[in-house]
């Protein structure tokens, strides 16, 4: 069977990226009122919960809620 090794790093970095970009766009959006960018945040808090769950996967490999938070997020 394949090897699940998530890595912290990427895991850190992406989170990282994904939080600053998504704040960002919230900026954006209260700032000038474009409310179709109301589309980018939601997505954007979905990816960091998603990459939270992986950070979470990446120090604890046998954690079926951090997995399960990463895969459906």
């Amino acid at each position: 069977p394949p090897r699940y090794d998530p890595s912290m790093g990427a895991a850190i970095a992406f989170l990282v990226i994904f939080a600053i970009l998504s704040i960002g766009h919230l900026g954006i959006l209260i700032r000038s009122r474009i409310w179709w960018t109301s589309v980018l945040v939601v997505g954007g808090v979905a990816e960091i919960i998603g990459w939270v769950g992986r950070l979470r996967s990446s120090i604890n490999v046998g954690s079926l809620n951090a997995f399960l938070t990463q895969e459906i997020w």
